[in-house]
């Protein structure tokens, strides 16, 4: 997971849109959650009192593609 750069004084954050991901906002913080290596898989999100506490990526490998 990587940290996306927030302006401090507007609270922004810009992300390059074109790069498949999913981006986590929490606590002030961008995550930028890539795509799995192999290109299948998921990502489950666990929430937490209100907010994003944890990311499990599932791997899938795909056969016979």
């Amino acid at each position: 997971m990587k940290k996306i750069e927030v302006d401090a004084q507007t609270m922004t954050a810009s992300i390059p849109a074109d790069e498949n991901s999913v981006y986590v906002v929490r606590d002030g913080m961008v995550y930028q959650v890539s795509c799995p290596s192999s290109g299948y898989g998921e990502h489950e999100l666990r929430w937490l009192g209100g907010r994003v506490d944890t990311c499990k990526e599932i791997k899938t490998h795909k056969f016979g593609a």
